[in-house]
This record gives C-alpha cells, structure tokens and sequence, in this order.
C-alpha cells in the first residue's frame, strides 16, 4: 500500500471528530490521519489527539483552504504518495476512500473528486444549493472540457504531483473550483467518481445564507477569469 495522508479540516467539530478518525484508522490502519483544527472554540483538537490523530492547531481561523493548504504543505513535506481531503463533520464515509485512490493508484488520475451525483445515491440538499453547485460544475466542465458533477465536494484524493502544485496555489477563500483549475493548467488528469455521503448531523456548513451568494459570485469570477 502507497504511503497516505487523510487530511481533516476541522472548525469547532468535536461532536464528530473522534467518530471520523476511528473510521479512518479502522479502513485504513497504517494511514497518517491529520487533523487542522481551525482555531477551534471547543475541544476538537482535545479529542483528535487523544483520538490518534496528528494535530496541527492554527492560532488564526484560517478558513477551509488555509486548513486544507496548511494539511498540503504537510503531506509534501513528509513526501505521502497519496493525500485525502476528509471533513471533519461525519459526512464522507471512510470506506469510500478506497474509491478515490483507486484512480491514482491504477495510473488512472492524479486528482479525484468523489461525487454525490455523478450516479444517483439519494443523497438530499437544499434545492437553492444543488443549482449552484450545477450552475459551477457546468461552468467548469466546459472550462477544462471534462464533465464533472460536484466541483464543491471536499472529498477528494491526490498524488504527489498534484500535491506539490495545490500546496502552493491553494487559495485561501473557496478554493476547491480553483483547486481543479490549477491542477488542468499543470497538465495533470482529474477524474470524478460515485461516492455516498453521510447527512451532516453535527455543527453547520461555512457556506449559508448571504455567503453562498458570495460563493457563487467568486467562483464564477475564477472560472471566467482563469487561463487554462
């Protein structure tokens, strides 16, 4: 088995953080699961550690692209052949994983998104959302001429190759549409696959209310805006 990091942002998750990382360790036993608490207010980083995750503790809230930046830098550091973007509220499921990796893993990809609606696995969202993130995989499936379903999922797997480019172009504010866009300009392949999610259950989206419309605006603006 390749080398792996399974990377979690994590803000104020402690109700389901430990649940997270066991599933991890149980899936994947040899595997480094890190945890970047975002500066939380409770005891996520707490119950990570004492879970067995490596924790990175951010003395800023950085948002999710300074956390999943800070976990690249990590895992490029450390040289891991295979990186996992994993939140940390329970939604991804950790025997799933194995879906992700077997792209890169058979030579198949360097970058893969796992997709709530590449195939129908009944997963609910509020309507209003499920047409943004329409409207944005549309709009970067003709960008780089490759049809993706879920541009916005945080479920995602990587090769060195790719890590060494997202580690340092990795943006700050809502960076997974500009994430997939680097990785096509760098010349390397992305490939999207069917994967279930979990309902959230525990702590509350970054994105709501005023800040999806933001969202959508910035995203828009990337994808227009880019050179590929």
């Amino acid at each position: 088995m390749k080398s792996m990091c399974v990377i979690i942002p994590a803000f104020n998750e402690e109700l389901a953080i430990e649940k997270v990382i066991a599933s991890i360790k149980e899936e994947f036993p040899v595997a480094t699961v890190l945890v970047i608490d975002d500066n939380s207010s409770d005891r996520t980083s707490f119950i990570a550690n004492a879970a067995g995750a490596e924790v990175i503790n951010l003395t800023n809230n950085l948002g999710i692209g300074g956390a999943v930046q800070t976990g690249l830098l990590y895992s490029r550091s450390k040289q891991f052949e295979l990186t996992i973007q994993v939140d940390g509220d329970g939604q991804h499921i950790a025997n799933e994983i194995q879906k992700l990796i077997n792209p890169i893993i058979q030579g198949e990809a360097d970058y893969v998104i796992g997709s709530r609606w590449l195939v129908d696995t009944n997963h609910k969202s509020k309507l209003a959302r499920r047409l943004g993130i329409r409207i944005l995989s549309s709009a970067v499936s003709m960008k780089i001429n490759n049809h993706l379903t879920d541009v916005t999922s945080g479920f995602r797997a990587m090769n060195k190759e790719a890590i060494e480019i997202l580690s340092v172009t990795y943006s700050k504010d809502f960076p997974e549409v500009g994430a997939l866009i680097n990785v096509f300009k760098s010349g390397l392949s992305i490939k999207e696959v069917s994967t279930y999610m979990n309902q959230r259950t525990t702590g509350k989206s970054s994105i709501s209310g005023f800040k999806s419309i933001y969202y959508m605006v910035i995203e828009i603006v990337t994808i227009i805006f880019s050179k590929v």
